[in-house]
């Protein structure tokens, strides 16, 4: 069940970068500095997750194979990084909706909604 998570997930951000950079530059459209940041942080957490993913499958094969020392603690370190840049991928969100404001209204608030 790993491996198709981590497919998944490989193709999740590919899928996202490309259609990030097409929905935000059609019709001609620039984008923003905001807009070109998290762009580039996509693009450069999805090739370090990539890198770390195949790293890993790597040196677990490695360490599967011929258990030479040390091997399974480099995949151990690659598994953390793939997971931090898979969380950094996400927290890219902080710049897609930067500009953005979330409100909720309810009975017990009264007649204005509380923003966050």
């Amino acid at each position: 069940m790993f491996i198709v998570f981590m497919v998944c997930s490989e193709v999740y951000m590919l899928l996202s970068c490309i259609l990030y950079k097409w929905s935000h530059e059609s019709n001609g459209r620039v984008m923003t500095k905001s807009e070109v940041r998290s762009y580039q942080y996509k693009k450069r957490l999805f090739v370090f997750n990539l890198a770390m993913f195949l790293t890993a499958v790597y040196m677990f094969f490695r360490h599967e194979w011929y258990c030479e020392t040390g091997v399974y603690s480099i995949f151990a370190l690659c598994e953390y990084l793939v997971v931090f840049s898979n969380i950094a991928f996400h927290y890219t969100a902080k710049y897609d909706f930067s500009d953005q404001q979330v409100l909720l209204a309810g009975e017990e608030s009264g007649d204005h909604p509380k923003e966050m």
